[in-house]
């Protein structure tokens, strides 16, 4: 089953890849005859929190593609284990460890500005994770485990200042939409133009 989910997450991968394949050779002609002219492309890495209290991190590349905007993009987050203890009781309330990923292909529209851009997009995506529940009374330890994986619906919004040089510092606020973890974001990002 694993498997079948990993060639399915790289499907959008591969289509992005062949689609833009032509568009980069394109675009690259006129910018060798222009070198002032900010790349078509670009690559954002981020880090932040997701708004369960927990840990994020990702990576995206975006093309103008056809007058909008193209996005391949990895997200993750990591929710660490939180519980309570009832005091003199014995009994430890649940720990819940969460995580999950989320591969998505998006559309969208920027804005290109003197000082950066704004953009925003949305589309499909494979996501995938786990829960993990831990538990204790007068000594016995349980956990229970549950893994998901299914189709979403990715969204992101991007704020990005590239005054100085053609890369530059943002925000990369993300979302992610699905029947059985639906998360969101912010990252603060390093672009690569």
């Amino acid at each position: 089953m694993k498997s079948e989910a990993t060639r399915i997450s790289l499907l959008p991968l591969i289509l992005t890849l062949l689609l833009l394949t032509p568009i980069c050779h394109a675009e690259e002609g006129s910018l060798q005859a222009n070198p002032d002219i900010r790349r078509p492309y670009w690559l954002n890495v981020g880090i932040g929190g997701a708004f369960k209290a927990g840990f994020a991190g990702g990576a995206s590349y975006s093309h103008i593609v056809f007058g909008g905007l193209g996005t391949l993009r990895l997200f993750s987050f990591f929710a660490p284990a939180d519980g309570y203890v009832h005091a003199n009781s014995g009994i430890t309330g649940d720990r819940q460890l969460e995580s999950a990923t989320d591969v998505g292909l998006l559309f969208g529209q920027r804005m290109e500005h003197a000082w950066g851009h704004v953009s925003v997009a949305a589309g499909l995506g494979w996501t995938w994770g786990e829960t993990e529940q831990t538990g204790e009374w007068m000594g016995w330890h349980s956990t229970h485990r549950e893994d998901f994986s299914t189709w979403s619906i990715p969204l992101e919004s991007q704020l990005f200042f590239t005054m100085a040089t053609p890369h530059g510092i943002g925000v990369s606020a993300f979302g992610n939409l699905n029947p059985e973890k639906s998360f969101a974001g912010l990252l603060l990002c390093l672009q690569l133009r």
